[in-house]
C-alpha cells in the first residue's frame, strides 16, 4: 500500500478575522476557507496523514497550536530564506522523506516548493491547471467517486 502524505496551503482566512480575542487553537481548526476544509475531507479520505503549509509559520502539524493574527501572501514567504530554511527543517524533523507519495493541494507556488526541497520524491499536483474556483468542486467530485484522482 502507498504511504501519501497531503501537503495542504493554509489559505489566508482564520478564525481570528471573526474573534481577535481568540487564543491559541489546533492548525486544522484555524483555517476557514471552504477550500481549506475540502482540502482536509479529501485528505482523511485518501492519505495516511496531512500537514498544513503556511506561508506565516511554515509546515504545521494538524493538532499544533497556533495564534496568527493575518496570513501573509504566499509569494512573499518564497523570498524569505528564512522562512525557506524553516521549512525544509520540519520537513526533516516530521520526516516527510519516509512517505511514498506526496500530494499537494493549494497553488502553483505551493507544489513549486515542496518539489524544490524534496528533489527526488513522488510529488502529485492533482489541481495543476485547474481554476481556482474549480478546486473545490474537484475535491468533492473525488471524494464522492472514492478516487484520489479524478478527470475534470
Amino acid at each position: 500500500m502507498v504511504k501519501r502524505l497531503c501537503i495542504i496551503a493554509s489559505g489566508l482566512s482564520t478564525v481570528w478575522q471573526l474573534d481577535a480575542r481568540l487564543g491559541r487553537i489546533e492548525a486544522s481548526k484555524a483555517y476557514t476557507s471552504n477550500f481549506f476544509k475540502a482540502a482536509i475531507e479529501y485528505s482523511n479520505k485518501f492519505c495516511n496523514d496531512y500537514v498544513i503549509l503556511s506561508p506565516t509559520l511554515g509546515i504545521l502539524l494538524p493538532s499544533e497550536k497556533i495564534r496568527i493574527i493575518k496570513e501573509r501572501r504566499f509569494y512573499h514567504a518564497m523570498r524569505d530564506k528564512d522562512f525557506l530554511k524553516s521549512v525544509k527543517k520540519k520537513i526533516e524533523e516530521l520526516g516527510i522523506e519516509s512517505f511514498d507519495e506526496i500530494i499537494v493541494l493549494g497553488g502553483q507556488e505551493h507544489y513549486e516548493l515542496i518539489k524544490r526541497l524534496l528533489p527526488g520524491k513522488k510529488i502529485v499536483f492533482p489541481l495543476r491547471g485547474i481554476p481556482f474556483g474549480t478546486k473545490i468542486r474537484y475535491l468533492k467530485k473525488c471524494i464522492r467517486a472514492g478516487q484520489p484522482f479524478v478527470k475534470i
